[in-house]
């Protein structure tokens, strides 16, 4: 996680900025279209009462043209209704050919369980049976009652429709009972015709259940309350033990009846999965939609950054910013070195008297095109930093908008600086400097102004000019002293440069071999001996000698099977945790993975 930095803030801010507003959208867009399926399920269950008290209705007229009808032929001669109850005095039989002619004449009407209660004999006439009251509400009804108000001569109201439930307080799965008080025959026999209402006896009150999983349906009473039929898609529920959600209402039937339906939990748990089913390919659809536009993108972003540091030849180690900076650091830092080699080479080799051209000079990155003077002056006294240096040389250049290059001559105690002018100021500009060096240094500097010429070629009788003696004459002698005691200085840098260079090449893998020690052997400061490296070689100290242990811990590790711990005490590095890191640093991959991949990469 910490090698991939920016590719994982990437990530999660491309992710971030597509999924959060889709999310957004798509829990708004989803509220919005819930609220409008809740309102389609609101006006669904408003029409679903009313259909359902629609039907009831109908069924209700139905039985009630039945019962009238039934009455109407009773007083007819051929029907056996027309003698009445009188007649059964007379013949035993009577009621059983009642039975009889209510099987064979009324059996086609799809109405369920129906009969004919005499008041008087209290007698229930069937379409299979003759019975006393008391038999058909223990044998037929399966009630305990001796007496029900249903059929009680109280609720009795001529050519009205009554109603009454074997529902019981353990069994709420009765059936209604719907009566129609009339009379029958020819005395006028007062009789009540019922009907027993229930699902299993009527398909339409059947499919209205099974359709609507998770819905009560109940018809009460308007005045008194009575649940007289309770319908629902389990009829072998002896009650709801489900939690009731919404409660629909209708009494718009001219009977005195409340229809009712009770939407259930369960019904609200199936509504709400057929609204997430609906909207569950959608989401899965978006998903992928954006995952594959989240992958694109991260790509395309990625893509350069991955080249970039594909391109450096390195392996990110602490985040791809962090490592794109450490090497163009290291390469800023490498270039800044090779520019000043180049711009001490180039004034020595000018004050030489060595022949440059323009554009030489231009093909190494210093532009002269407005140049037309140039003059050499010498700064005599203990010598400041590369970093005052460059501080003096800005300085210089924005003040003059001149180019100025410093460097060493035979000792740390002189510099030589070469001026590129625009006008003919040498003076003033060489006293600037010498305000300059005042302001900023306590040691009081000596400035030697050589004369001003007006071509390259010339640059070398300029420094000779900075040894003129009071009379005029140039101090020749000087001026050849200092650039032989330059030549030579060089000699004997690059002849101890070649010295401290063979003896690292034999004591390098010496755990004990340190910078200190090294310049101590050599008779320099650990200062001098950082500078040689870093100005000549072109790496640190340390960075050089550690390179070299690394390059030798590869060759043991390809050419012998000893063990890594081992090799890290034979290359000069008996600490194995350091050894391990600085390994990786330089290689990229363990040691371990290196002799591994090597050896496959030798077999293959």
């Amino acid at each position: 996680m910490k090698q991939h930095k920016y590719f994982n803030r990437l990530a999660v801010i491309i992710l971030g900025l597509l999924f959060i507003p889709i999310i957004l959208i798509s829990v708004l867009v989803g509220r919005r279209y819930y609220l409008e399926f809740e309102r389609n399920n609101e006006i669904y269950y408003n029409k679903l009462v009313e259909y359902f008290n629609v039907t009831m209705f109908e069924e209700l007229n139905c039985l009630k043209n039945h019962a009238v009808t039934l009455c109407v032929n009773s007083k007819k001669s051929s029907s056996i209704f027309y003698l009445g109850e009188k007649c059964f005095n007379d013949n035993a039989y009577w009621y059983y050919e009642a039975v009889n002619e209510l099987h064979s004449q009324y059996n086609d009407y799809e109405t369920g369980e129906y009969g004919i209660y005499y008041y008087k004999s209290r007698r229930v006439i069937t379409k299979s049976s003759c019975q006393t009251l008391d038999q058909y509400i223990h044998n037929t009804l399966a009630l305990d009652y001796s007496e029900m108000p249903f059929f009680s001569s109280e609720e009795y109201q001529l050519s009205t429709l009554i109603f009454g439930t074997t529902n019981t307080q353990d069994n709420q799965n009765g059936d209604m009972l719907v009566g129609y008080c009339s009379t029958m025959g020819r005395d006028a026999d007062k009789v009540l015709i019922f009907y027993r209402l229930g699902k299993e006896h009527h398909e339409r009150l059947h499919s209205l259940t099974s359709l609507n999983q998770g819905i009560e349906f109940y018809i009460l009473g308007r005045d008194t309350g009575t649940i007289y039929l309770f319908l629902n898609e389990e009829t072998s529920n002896t009650g709801s033990k489900q939690n009731v959600m919404k409660i629909y209402n209708n009494n718009e039937c001219t009977f005195p009846l409340t229809f009712s339906i009770h939407v259930m939990s369960d019904s609200l748990y199936i509504s709400s999965m057929t609204f997430y089913k609906s909207m569950q390919f959608l989401w899965l659809i978006v998903f992928i939609v954006l995952l594959a536009v989240s992958a694109a993108a991260l790509f395309f972003a990625y893509r350069p950054i991955h080249l970039l540091i594909s391109d450096l030849g390195t392996s990110v180690d602490d985040g791809e910013f962090e490592t794109i900076r450490h090497i163009l650091h290291a390469k800023d830092y490498k270039i800044q070195k090779q520019y000043f080699q180049i711009v001490n080479l180039l004034v020595d080799h000018l004050i030489r008297g060595g022949h440059i051209s323009r554009k030489q000079l231009e093909d190494l990155g210093i532009d002269i095109s407005s140049t037309l003077y140039y003059f050499v002056f010498i700064i005599e006294q203990e010598t400041f930093l590369d970093g005052e240096t460059d501080q003096l040389t800005r300085a210089a250049e924005k003040n003059f908008l001149l180019r100025l290059f410093i460097t060493e001559t035979e000792d740390d105690c002189k510099k030589v600086a070469i001026a590129f002018l625009r006008k003919d100021n040498n003076h003033e500009v060489g006293l600037w400097i010498q305000q300059w060096l005042s302001e900023h240094f306590t040691i009081n500097y000596n400035i030697k102004i050589g004369r001003i010429v007006d071509k390259l070629d010339d640059i070398r009788d300029s420094f000779i000019s900075c040894y003129k003696n009071n009379n005029g004459s140039a101090d020749l002698n000087m001026a050849k002293n200092d650039l032989l005691a330059l030549e030579i200085k060089e000699n004997h840098k690059k002849q101890q440069q070649n010295d401290i260079l063979n003896y690292l090449e034999r004591f390098y893998c010496d755990a004990d071999l340190s910078q200190p020690r090294v310049a101590e052997l050599f008779h320099i400061s650990t200062y001098t001996l950082s500078r040689l490296f870093k100005n000549q070689i072109g790496v640190g100290f340390t960075e050089y000698i550690n390179t070299k242990r690394i390059n030798h811990a590869k060759e043991l590790l390809l050419t012998t099977t000893d063990s890594t711990c081992s090799i890290a005490v034979q290359v000069g590095l008996p600490n194995y945790n350091y050894f391990l890191r600085l390994f990786k640093s330089i290689t990229g991959v363990s040691p371990t993975v290196f002799r591994n991949k090597s050896g496959k990469s030798e077999m293959s």
